[in-house]
């Protein structure tokens, strides 16, 4: 976890998501900002946020959120 602050995002991707998520993205950037002081965009959030997902689905499989997320569908 601890290398996720060496994450640069250098590739460009086009992913949809549902305008829910998108709103609550953006109210996430603005309570880092004036809540907390961290000036984080939308881009840094999602790539946080995924490798943190990812690396619990690495560790954890069939009990990460990703899977029991996936399973339900």
């Amino acid at each position: 976890m601890r290398d996720l602050g060496r994450l640069k995002a250098t590739n460009a991707a086009t992913f949809r998501f549902p305008p829910d998520l998108l709103e609550k993205l953006e109210e996430i950037e603005y309570r880092l900002r004036k809540d907390h002081k961290i000036k984080a965009t939308k881009n840094i959030i999602v790539v946080g946020a995924l490798a943190m997902l990812l690396c619990e689905f690495e560790e954890n499989a069939t009990e990460s959120s990703l899977y029991q997320f996936l399973s339900q569908e």
